[in-house]
């Protein structure tokens, strides 16, 4: 996969606004559950096969995010087409935006470059490690050694939450006047409130 931006220049950027507030919240748990599943070139599916993008497609999906379907594109990113380039380009843009590399932080998007170009997409799990699609191994966590953070060339961020969600706040109840009234001698009791007996 190839987004097509100069190496060596800065990423274009696009919003940049903090993503704290809105959408889904990210769940590296529910990132790590697609440990194993097999390298598929075009699929999105956990368990089933994904390629690298089919991994950020369909987690993002499985988040809350609703990208778009996969669009087409070949398995050797040296025969993208313009036009391919373009469809991926825009598909990525379309829940994700590219952020300065040195503000990455957990549940970011990492595009990595293995040759020339920007061709290899992961999301980063923590500062030490991201998850990602080997063709060989499939979904696998792997360290983020400086060999890969050479290679790190772009980051993008999608609207997912970082921060828990505070949990709901319990109803404030008042507490019912009840009254005992004794009935049998046996000592049974009726219990009666202000709406009549319960």
């Amino acid at each position: 996969m190839r987004i097509n931006f100069p190496l060596g220049a800065p990423a274009p950027l696009g919003d940049t606004r903090d993503s704290g507030d809105i959408g889904k919240l990210f769940d590296p748990a529910g990132l790590r559950s697609w440990i194993g599943t097999p390298f598929h070139h075009g699929a999105s599916l956990k368990g089933v096969g994904c390629d690298c993008y089919g991994l950020i497609v369909g987690a993002a999906r499985e988040m809350g995010l609703c990208p778009p379907a996969l669009p087409v594109y070949p398995l050797d990113p040296k025969t993208l087409t313009d036009t391919e380039r373009a469809a991926v380009e825009n598909h990525f843009l379309s829940f994700a935006h590219l952020i300065p590399r040195e503000e990455t932080r957990d549940g970011d998007i990492l595009i990595f470059s293995l040759s020339q170009d920007p061709v290899h997409f992961a999301w980063r799990l923590t500062a030490e490690t991201f998850l990602h699609a080997d063709r060989h191994q499939g979904v696998m966590e792997t360290r983020y050694t400086p060999a890969w953070q050479r290679r790190h060339q772009m980051t993008g961020r999608t609207n997912l939450r970082y921060h828990p969600i505070p949990p709901l706040p319990r109803p404030k109840t008042r507490p019912i006047p009840l009254q005992l009234t004794r009935l049998n001698r046996d000592g049974s009791y009726n219990i009666s409130g202000p709406d009549g007996p319960y």
